[in-house]
C-alpha cells in the first residue's frame, strides 16, 4: 500500500519586509548566528548575527527581480554554450547582476558567489572577514529555458563560514536560508534553518513514501556522459526498481519538488552548490533526509546529493546507487 501522505497548511507563514523594524517572533531555537532584535541596528560582519527575516526578504526581493527578468526574455534569449552540452544565456547573466544588485545593495559586506561569475563589488578580503556568503544560481534549468520548456527557477542560498579553509582551499559553510522561485508557476520557495519551509507562505511537508517502488523518482545528469558512465548504470538500477523516474532539467525544483511531497526522492551527481544550497535546505526543512549517494553526511560542495522522504526510501535508494560499484561492469 503507498503510504504517502502530502500536507499542506493553509496557515500563511509571517513576512517581514526588509524596511520593517519591529519584527519578532520569540522562537529560542534559532540559529545563533541570527538574532531577532530591532532591525534598527545594522546587520554586522563577522561572527555577528543577522536578522534571518530581513535576509530572507531581501532574497525574496532579488529572486523575484530575477524572474522578471526570466519571464521577459524567455522569447528572445541568446544562447551559447559554455561547453558542450552546457548552455548558458544572456537571461543567465542578466538575472544574476539583478539578484547581486538587490543582495549587495543590503549586504555589501557579504560575500557573492553566482554560477555565471558576475564580479562583485567586494573585495576577497571583505569576504573573508565576512563569513556570510551568497550563493546564486541565476537560472537553474538554462536548457529547459533555451527551448522553452518552462521549468527553470532562481536559486538563492545565504551560507556562513564553519572553521577554517582546508589545504585545499574547500571552505566548510552551513546553509541559513535558501529561497527558490520558480518564475512561471509563480511560486516561492523558502526556507530558514531551524524554521521548516513554506510554498507561497503554506507550510510545506514531504511525503510518507517508504517503499522504492511506490516512489516518484527525479534524476539529474551531467552534460557530458558516456554510454557506460556510472550514472546510467545507477539510473538503470533505479529505473527497474522505482514507479517511475523523472529529469525535471532543474535539481533546486528538484529538492523543492521533493520537500512538497510532489517527489518522494531526487538523486543527482555532479552538481554545484549553486544547484543545490537552496533547494537542499528547502526540502531538508520539509522533512526530507539528505545525504551523499552513500549515505554520507551531505555537503553542497560535493557535487553529490540523494534527497528521500524517509528513512526506509533512503535506504532502499542508497542499496540501488551502490550496485553498479559493487559489480564487474561498474568498475
Amino acid at each position: 500500500m503507498d503510504t504517502r501522505k502530502k500536507e499542506i497548511s493553509a496557515t500563511p507563514a509571517p513576512q517581514v519586509l526588509p524596511s520593517d523594524t519591529s519584527a519578532s517572533t520569540g522562537s529560542a531555537n534559532w540559529d545563533p548566528l541570527f538574532t531577532d532584535s530591532s532591525l534598527s541596528r545594522s546587520d554586522s560582519a563577522g561572527s555577528q548575527p543577522i536578522d534571518p527575516s530581513r535576509a530572507l526578504e531581501v532574497a525574496i526581493q532579488a529572486a523575484r527581480a530575477a524572474g522578471e527578468i526570466l519571464r521577459a526574455m524567455l522569447p528572445i534569449a541568446v544562447v551559447r554554450e559554455k561547453s558542450p552540452k552546457d548552455l548558458v544565456t544572456d537571461a543567465d547573466v542578466a538575472a544574476q547582476k539583478a539578484i547581486s544588485k538587490v543582495i549587495l545593495g543590503f549586504y555589501p559586506e557579504h560575500h557573492f558567489l553566482g554560477e555565471e561569475d558576475a564580479h562583485a563589488p567586494n573585495s576577497e578580503q571583505q569576504s573573508i572577514q565576512s563569513g556570510w556568503q551568497w550563493v546564486v544560481d541565476p537560472l537553474d534549468g538554462t536548457t529547459n529555458f533555451a527551448h522553452g520548456l518552462r521549468n527553470f527557477s532562481v536559486s538563492i542560498a545565504l551560507m556562513y563560514q564553519v572553521g577554517n579553509p582546508s589545504t585545499d582551499g574547500h571552505q566548510a559553510s552551513r546553509c541559513a536560508l535558501g529561497v527558490v522561485y520558480d518564475p512561471m508557476a509563480d511560486e516561492m520557495f523558502t526556507a530558514i534553518s531551524g524554521r521548516g519551509a513554506t510554498l507561497n507562505g503554506a507550510v510545506m511537508a514531504c511525503s510518507r513514501c517508504e517503499r522504492l517502488n511506490k516512489a516518484l523518482v527525479a534524476a539529474s545528469f551531467p552534460p557530458q556522459l558516456q554510454r557506460d558512465s556510472m550514472e546510467i548504470q545507477q539510473f538503470l538500477e533505479i529505473l527497474l526498481e522505482c514507479q517511475s523516474v523523472r529529469r525535471l532539467g532543474s535539481a533546486a525544483l528538484n529538492l523543492c519538488y521533493v520537500g512538497a511531497g510532489r517527489l518522494d526522492a531526487y538523486w543527482g551527481g555532479r552538481l554545484k552548490a549553486w544547484d543545490i544550497a537552496a533547494g537542499a535546505l528547502i526540502a531538508s526543512e520539509a522533512g526530507s533526509l539528505l545525504s551523499l549517494h552513500q549515505g554520507e553526511l551531505f555537503d553542497p560542495w560535493d557535487g553529490q546529493i540523494l534527497a528521500a522522504a524517509t528513512p526506509a526510501l533512503q535506504r532502499e535508494l542508497i542499496d540501488c546507487l551502490a550496485r553498479p560499484t559493487r559489480s564487474p561492469a561498474g568498475r
